[in-house]
C-alpha cells in the first residue's frame, strides 16, 4: 500500500519500503501538488506556469516532461494512480492510499464530538507544518490553512478536556499548539491556567517566564493585561516591587557587526562544502560569546532552519555526551533505523520504553563498539533536514568524548550540509585540554574556523547602555562606564541591573562575606565585575539567596522538582522565590522545564558565598533529592550523586556511585572517564573504614574494572597490579569472582606472551571452581568454558597439540549442551585456532564455515569486540586459502574497530598480515607502510613476535630493492628474536625464503640447507602444494648426496615461490 505524508517533511513509502530518498525537491513539490489536488485534473500549461513562471512556456513544458520521465522512473507503479495524458495530470481517487491530510482532514471534522482517539491521531498526523522545506509559491495559503485548522482545533480540544476536568489532556493540547506557534499569546493564558487548575503553580509560572521573554525577544513587545493578571495572580502583587527596573532579558547586538558577518560567511560557507564544519568563538568570560550564539539560533529559527542547541557546565557530575545526550532529546529519532536505534539506547534509555520491541543494547563495556555508537550518533545528526546548525555554549566544560565524536561527525560525510558552532573560553583551556587536542589535529586538516572577540569599544559601550537603561546616558556618564567596565559587557549589563550609579559605582558597592575556609577555584573574572556581580547578589531577599544557593549547589541547570524536593519549600515559596530569581535576570528559564543562572560566574559568586558547612547541608539534601526522584534509575544520575555526597563530606555513601557512574561511562565507551571515576573512588576508600560486606562488594569492582581498562589499553603491568588489590579485596566465599579474577590474570599474561604462566593461572581458577555443582548453575558453566578457552590459547601458542585436540575435544562436550551465544562462538573459534595448527594452516571449508558463524553469532549479539575478533580470524583464514580480497576486507575492518578502540594487540595482528597479503602481491610500498605501522606497536606493546616479523618484511623489501647484505641482516635478526620466544611462530617463512635466496645468490649451500630444514619442518605452516612437493624433493636428493639434483629442485621451487608472492 502507498503511504505519503507531507506534514513535517516529505516521506513517500510503498509496502514499508521507503522511497522518498529517491525524490528530488521538485519532484516531491510536484507530486505533493497532485494529491493535494486529487481527484481534479490538471493541465500541463498550468502546472508548467506554476512550477516555472520565470521561463518561457516552450522551456516550463519540457521541464516538466523531463520532471514526469525522472517521477516514473523513480517510481514504476506510479501509472496506478496518476493518470498522465497529452493534455492534463489527475491523481485518481479510486486506488487504495494513505495521505496524512487527507487524514488530518477527516480527524478535525470530527470536532466538537472528538474523543481522546480523535486528538491521538490528530497529533500523531500533524507532525509540523505541511513540507516546511518547499518555498514555492501555491504552497503557502495551503500551508497556512492546514496551520490554522490545526491551531483552531487544538485550542477547540484544550477547551473540550478542561470542560471535562481532563487538565493533562488539555496541558497537552496547549503545548502542542505552542510548538507550532511560540507567539501565541493566548495560548500562554491557557497554559498559565490550565497549570494552576492541576496544582501545578511552578509549571504556570515558567509558562509565563518563557512568554515574556519569548515575545520581549521575538516582537519587543510587553505581554497582554490578560497574561499579566493571570501571573499576578499567581504570586501576588507584592513581588512587584522587588523587581529592578531593568528586566529586559535580551538587548539588541551592538559593536559585534564584523563578527556577524563572519558567523553567515562561516555558514555559507560550511553549507556549500566550501568551508570548515566547525566554527568557535572564543574570548574572556562575559565578553558576549553566549548572546553572539544565541543571535544565530533566533536567526536559524527565522529562516526555518533546523537546529539543536546544548550547553555545557562547570558543574561536575556531568556525564559523558552530556551536551550530545541534550541535542538528541530536542531531535526526533522516529525515521532512525532500529539498528542505530538500539546503539543510541545506551544514551537515551527511554528509546526502550517508546520502542519496547527492540532489543536492548548489549551491556559490553569494552571501547571496540565506540565506532559503532559514533556511526549511530552520526546517522541520526545527519537525518535532520539539511542545512542544520548545532550550537555549544561553554565548550571550555565539554566532555572529552562528546569532542571526539563531534571529530568523528566532522568527517563522516564531507558532502553533508550543517555547522557546528561552540563558544570557549582560551584562558581555561590548558595544553592538555581535550579541545586544545581537537583544535590542533582540525587546525592541521583545516577544519576549522574562529572568531576572537574583544572588548566593545566606547561607541558600543555607550549603545549597549543605553539600551540596558532605557535612555540615552550623558557624555560624562558614558566615558566613566567605558572606563571602569573596559569595555567588558557582562560588567556593563550586570552594573546597570544592579541600578548603581555609574560616577558612584565604588561608593555602593558591598561585597558579599565570604568564608575564609571556601576552597572553591577563584572566579576567572575581573575585579570589577565580580564586585558588580556580588552586589547583584546581595539585593536579593533572603529566602531567594537561600533558594540561589541551592540551585548553585546543583549547578548551572536545575529544574524546579528538584529545587523544591532539595529546599523543602512549599509550592507558594517555591514559586515566589523562583519569581523574584527570575525577574532579577539571576536565573532564565532553560530547556522544556529547567532554569539555569544567566551566567555562569552569578552561580560562581552564590556558591562561594557559603561557609564550608552550609555547602555540605546544601550538597547532603541535593543528593537526597536526586536519589529520591531517580529511584527508578540511579545510574542516569549516578555521577552527581558521587560528587554531591563526597561534597556533603558522606564519603561511604559516594563510594559505591563512583563506581555505578564508571561502569555506566564503560558503557559508552568513556573509559579514560571511567579511569578517573575508578580512581577517586578508590581514594576515598582510603580515607574510610568501610564495612566488610560493602567493602567486598565494592572495593574489589573498583579495582576489576581498573584492571580491565589497563588491560585493553595493553598496560599489562598495572593490570595484574589491578587484579591482584581485588583479590586482596573479596571474601572466602566468593569463588565465582576468585576465579575470574585468576581467569583475567592469566588472560593478561596471554596477552604478554608468558603462556606458562596463562596455564598456571587457569589451573588456579579451575581449583577455585572445584567440581561441577549440583543444579543449572549457569555462572559457573560460563566461568567454567571462559577459563577453557583461555587454556586453549595458550596450548596453540604453546605448539602442544596432544593437549590442545584433548581440550577442544573436552569442552565439545559441554559447549554441544549447554553453550550457546558468545561462549559458542568461542569454542568455534577455539575449534578452528586448533585445525590450523594440526592441518599446517591448510585451511578447510569446515574451518571457514566454523568462523561465518562466529561471525554471525557477534553480529546479533551485537558484540563489536567479538566481531573484531571474529573478523580477524576470518580475513586470517582466507589470507592462507590465498582469496586476497575477501582476506583484505576483513583484516580491515578489524584494524578500523581495533583502531576506536586503541587496542594495541588487534592492531598489531592487522597489521601484520595485512602485509603479508601485500607481499603476496608483490606491492612493496604497501608492505613497508603497514609493517612500518606495526613495527612502531609491537615494539610499545612488547610483542617480539611481530617485532621479528617486521624485521623478516624489511627484509623482504631489501632483497626487492637489490640490498642483499641488509636483507641477510634484517632475517637473521627475525629468526634470533623467534628462536628465542617462548611459542613457534609458524611464519618463519617469512624470513626464511629470504636467506634462501641470498644463500643460493652467494652460493653458501651449507646455509642453504639450514634454512630449508626449518622451512619444512612441522612446525611451520606448510607451502602450496606445488612449492611443498619441490622443496621436499630437494630435502631428499640432499639427504642422497644428491647436491646437484638438490639444488635443482630448490631453485625451481624459488622460482614458484616468487611468482606466489612468497619472495
Amino acid at each position: 500500500m502507498l503511504r505519503v505524508s507531507l506534514f513535517g517533511e516529505f516521506n513517500i513509502q510503498c509496502d514499508g519500503a521507503i522511497l522518498y530518498e529517491v525524490l528530488p525537491p521538485r519532484l516531491q513539490s510536484l507530486l505533493s501538488f497532485l494529491l493535494l489536488h486529487r481527484g481534479v485534473p490538471q493541465t500541463r500549461s498550468h502546472l508548467a506556469f506554476l512550477f516555472w513562471p520565470d521561463t518561457s512556456e516552450a522551456q516550463s513544458r519540457t521541464n516538466l516532461r523531463n520532471l514526469l520521465y525522472q517521477l516514473r522512473h523513480a517510481l514504476p507503479f506510479i501509472d496506478d494512480y496518476l493518470i498522465i495524458t497529452g493534455q492534463y495530470l489527475l491523481w485518481r481517487s479510486d486506488p487504495q492510499f494513505f495521505l496524512d491530510v487527507e487524514q488530518f482532514q477527516q480527524a478535525t471534522s470530527r470536532m466538537p464530538k472528538a474523543t481522546q482517539e480523535d486528538l491521538e491521531e490528530i497529533l500523531n498526523l500533524y507532525k509540523g507544518d505541511l513540507l516546511p522545506g518547499c518555498f514555492d509559491e501555491w504552497i503557502f495559503p495551503v500551508r497556512e490553512e492546514l496551520r490554522d485548522k490545526y491551531i483552531r482545533t487544538m485550542e477547540d480540544l484544550s477547551q473540550k478536556f478542561e470542560e471535562q476536568g481532563d487538565y493533562a489532556s488539555a496541558l497537552r493540547c496547549v503545548q502542542k499548539l505552542l510548538l507550532s506557534d511560540p507567539l501565541y499569546e493566548v495560548a500562554y493564558q491557557h497554559l498559565i491556567r490550565l497549570f494552576a487548575l492541576n496544582n501545578n503553580r511552578a509549571a504556570a509560572l515558567r509558562a509565563y517566564h518563557v512568554c515574556e521573554t519569548i515575545l520581549q525577544r521575538e516582537l519587543n513587545a510587553k505581554p497582554l493585561k490578560a497574561t499579566r493578571e493571570a501571573y499576578e495572580n499567581l504570586v501576588g502583587e507584592e513581588s512587584q516591587s522587588l523587581i529592578s527596573s531593568s528586566t529586559t532579558a535580551f538587548f539588541p547586538i551592538v559593536g559585534r557587526e564584523q563578527e556577524w558577518a563572519q558567523m553567515l560567511k562561516s555558514w555559507r560557507a560550511a553549507i556549500a562544502n566550501q568551508g570548515p564544519k566547525l566554527l568557535l568563538l572564543c574570548g574572556e568570560a562575559g565578553i558576549g560569546k553566549t548572546r553572539l550564539l544565541e543571535e544565530m539560533i533566533q536567526w536559524a529559527i527565522h529562516q526555518g532552519i533546523p537546529n539543536l542547541n546544548a550547553n555545557c557546565h562547570a558543574a561536575e557530575g556531568e556525564l559523558a555526551y552530556a551536551p550530545v545526550i541534550n541535542w538528541l532529546r530536542a531531535h526526533s529519532l522516529l525515521r532512525l533505523e532500529d539498528t542505530w536505534l538500539v546503539e543510541i539506547a545506551r544514551l537515551l534509555p527511554e528509546i526502550l520504553l517508546q520502542r519496547r520491541d527492540l532489543p536492548k543494547p548489549n551491556p559490553i563495556s569494552e571501547d571496540w563498539q565506540r565506532e559503532h555508537l559514533f556511526e549511530a550518533l552520526s546517522q541520526a545528526f545527519l537525518g535532520l533536514r539539511q542545512p542544520f546548525l548545532l550550537t555549544i555554549d561553554n565548550l571550555q566544560w565539554c566532555d572529552r568524548d562528546s569532542l571526539q565524536w563531534m571529530h568523528f561527525l566532522l568527517r563522516f560525510d564531507l558532502t553533508s550540509r550543517f555547522l557546528i558552532i561552540g563558544t570557549y573560553r582560551p584562558e581555561e583551556i590548558t595544553s592538555n585540554h581535550p579541545l586544545n587536542l581537537l583544535l590542533q589535529t582540525l587546525s592541521f586538516e583545516n577544519g576549522v574556523a574562529e572568531i576572537n572577540l574583544s572588548s566593545l569599544d566606547e561607541k558600543a559601550t555607550e549603545k549597549l547602555a543605553s539600551n540596558v537603561v532605557g535612555e540615552e546616558l550623558t557624555r560624562e556618564l558614558s566615558l566613566s562606564l567605558f572606563h571602569h567596565s573596559e569595555g567588558n559587557p557582562l560588567f556593563i549589563i550586570e552594573m546597570l541591573r544592579a541600578g548603581i550609579p555609574v560616577n558612584t559605582l565604588y561608593d555602593h558597592i558591598q561585597p558579599l562575606t565570604f568564608s575564609h575556609d571556601s576552597k572553591v577555584e577563584e572566579v576567572t573574572l575581573p575585579t570589577k565585575v565580580q564586585s558588580i556581580l556580588e552586589a547583584r547578589i546581595g539585593q536579593l531577599s533572603q529566602p531567594s539567596l537561600e533558594l540561589a544557593q541551592y540551585a548553585a549547589v546543583i549547578g548551572r541547570e536545575f529544574n524546579v522538582s528538584l529545587l523544591g524536593k532539595a529546599s523543602g519549600l512549599d509550592d507558594d515559596e517555591l514559586v515566589n522565590e523562583i519569581d523574584e530569581l527570575w525577574r532579577r535576570r539571576i536565573v532564565r528559564e532553560h530547556g522544556v522545564d529547567a532554569y539555569d543562572f544567566s551566567h555562569d560566574k552569578l552561580g560562581e559568586v552564590v556558591y562561594k558565598s557559603m561557609s564550608t558547612s552550609r555547602r555540605r547541608l546544601l550538597h547532603k539534601q541535593v543528593a537526597i533529592a536526586l536519589e529520591t526522584s531517580h529511584s527508578h534509575n540511579l545510574a542516569s544520575v549516578s555521577h552527581q550523586l558521587a560528587l554531591h555526597f563526597e561534597k556533603a563530606g558522606l564519603l561511604e555513601r559516594a563510594v559505591p556511585y563512583y563506581l555505578l557512574s564508571a561502569e555506566e561511562a564503560r558503557k559508552v565507551y568513556a573509559n579514560q572517564d571511567a579511569r578517573i571515576l575508578i580512581q577517586r573512588g578508590l581514594e576515598l576508600v582510603e580515607k574510610l573504614d568501610l564495612a566488610e560486606e560493602q567493602h567486598f562488594e565494592v572495593v574489589e569492582r573498583l579495582w576489576e574494572n581498573l584492571g580491565d581498562l589497563h588491560l585493553l589499553s595493553a598496560e599489562h603491568k598495572e593490570a595484574l597490579a589491578d587484579y591482584r588489590k581485588a583479590q586482596e579485596n573479596i571474601s572466602p566465599q566468593m569463588k565465582i569472582v576468585r576465579a575470574r579474577l585468576f581467569r583475567k590474570t592469566a588472560e593478561t599474561f596471554k596477552e604478554e606472551q608468558h603462556y606458562s604462566d596463562t596455564l598456571e593461572f587457569c589451573q588456579k581458577a579451575e581449583a577455585i571452581l572445584g567440581k561441577q555443582p549440583e543444579g543449572d548453575f549457569d555462572q559457573w558453566w560460563d566461568e567454567w568454558i571462559d577459563v577453557q578457552i583461555e587454556k586453549v590459547w595458550a596450548y596453540y601458542w604453546l605448539a602442544q597439540w596432544n593437549e590442545l585436540e584433548a581440550l577442544v575435544e573436552r569442552i565439545s562436550v559441554v559447549v554441544n549442551v549447554r553453550a550457546s551465544g558468545i561462549s559458542r562462538m568461542q569454542f568455534l573459534m577455539a575449534s578452528c585456532l586448533m585445525n590450523l595448527r594440526k592441518y599446517r594452516y591448510v585451511v578447510s571449508n569446515e574451518m571457514l564455515t566454523n568462523s561465518k558463524e562466529s561471525l554471525e553469532i557477534s553480529q546479533k549479539l551485537g558484540s563489536l569486540h567479538n566481531q573484531m575478533e571474529c573478523q580477524f580470524e576470518l580475513g586470517f583464514l582466507y589470507l592462507w586459502r590465498y582469496e586476497l580480497k575477501k582476506a583484505e576486507d576483513h583484516l580491515l575492518t578489524s584494524l578500523d574497530l581495533a583502531k576506536n578502540a586503541g587496542d594495541v594487540f588487534f592492531q598489531t595482528l592487522s597489521l601484520t598480515y595485512l602485509a603479508v597479503l601485500n607481499r603476496f602481491r608483490g606491492q612493496v610500498e604497501e608492505v613497508s607502510s603497514y609493517t612500518q605501522q606495526m613495527q612502531q606497536l609491537a615494539e610499545s606493546a612488547h610483542m617480539p613476535d611481530y617485532l621479528a616479523t617486521a624485521k623478516a618484511n624489511l627484509a623482504w623489501i631489501a632483497l626487492r630493492r637489490g640490498d642483499l647484505v641488509s636483507a641477510k641482516h634484517l632475517a637473521i635478526e627475525a629468526l634470533a628474536i623467534w628462536h628465542d620466544s617462548p611459542m613457534v611462530y609458524p611464519f618463519q617463512w617469512l624470513a626464511l625464503w629470504t636467506l634462501i635466496e641470498v644463500a643460493l645468490n652467494r652460493g653458501d649451500e651449507k646455509e642453504v640447507w639450514d634454512y630449508l630444514s626449518v622451512l619444512i619442518a612441522e612446525t611451520q605452516q606448510q607451502p602450496q602444494q606445488a612449492v611443498d612437493d619441490l622443496l621436499q624433493e630437494s630435502a631428499k636428493h640432499q639427504m642422497r648426496g644428491y647436491g646437484s639434483e638438490a639444488i635443482s629442485s630448490l631453485k625451481k621451487a624459488v622460482s614458484i615461490a616468487k611468482e606466489s608472492g612468497y619472495l
